[in-house]
């Protein structure tokens, strides 16, 4: 975008543009700071869901594979209540990664990625600012 610097008539209307785009600057930088951790958050906590939910799958196929080989008894109907358990913990993360893994993670990057457009359009109208000043 090009910006009408003609309306800076001084170096004091030059100066004061800047400083108010310098502090912009300063905001953007701060929220691409909680964005970046809130992304790298997004990431550990999928990394670490995907960690368990492996866990979990290699659990319910050992105990599957375990009440499949036992005989009716006490033994059996607590492996059969603890595959129940773990199935719902598969099918929990199983919810949690749909609602937040690679959707919020996306949504993440691209908070990211309109931060930094930001940036570098202040960048551009800082230089144009600039090339105004000197040109007074």
């Amino acid at each position: 975008m090009s910006y009408n610097v003609l309306l800076l008539k001084s170096d004091e209307d030059c100066d004061l543009a800047k400083e108010k785009a310098e502090e912009r600057k300063k905001e953007i930088a701060f929220a691409m700071t909680l964005t970046d951790k809130d992304y790298s958050d997004k990431q550990t906590t999928a990394d670490k869901k995907n960690a368990r939910l492996i866990e979990v799958n290699a659990l319910i196929a050992g105990t599957t594979t375990a009440i499949s080989s036992l005989s009716e008894g006490k033994e059996k109907k607590t492996l059969v209540s603890k595959l129940r358990r773990l199935n719902d913990r598969r099918d929990n993360l199983l919810d949690n990664l749909s609602n937040e893994g690679g959707a919020g993670l996306l949504d993440a990057a691209l908070e990211v990625q309109l931060l930094q457009l930001q940036l570098a359009e202040i960048d551009k109208y800082i230089d144009a600012v600039n090339d105004r000043k000197a040109a007074l």
